[in-house]
């Protein structure tokens, strides 16, 4: 999704958008609160910043392809993905 689409789904300008993704401006809660809801993410997700988990731009990008790519399996897909996923933990 662009920041223009993001923007005309909570009602905000794309400007907006940018400046929050670059940390030039702070949000409200209800903007907070449309943005999990229009990215289908959990709140929580967008109130801790990436530098408090330690996560590069990488490893979110990385984290956000997972879950999206996780919302398009059956039930039974995702167990075993799921499954696969604990699998490469447990041989850390």
């Amino acid at each position: 999704m662009t920041q223009e689409d993001l923007a005309a789904r909570i009602s905000r300008t794309p400007e907006s958008i940018s400046n929050i993704e670059r940390g030039l401006q702070e949000p409200g809660i209800k903007t907070v609160q449309s943005m999990a809801v229009t990215l289908g993410t959990p709140l929580s997700e967008l109130l801790v910043s990436p530098e408090e988990e330690n996560l590069t731009p990488k490893r979110m990008e990385m984290e956000f392809q997972l879950r999206d790519l996780a919302r398009g399996l059956s039930d039974r897909d995702l167990a075993i993905a799921v499954g696969h996923v604990q699998l490469l933990l447990a041989t850390k």
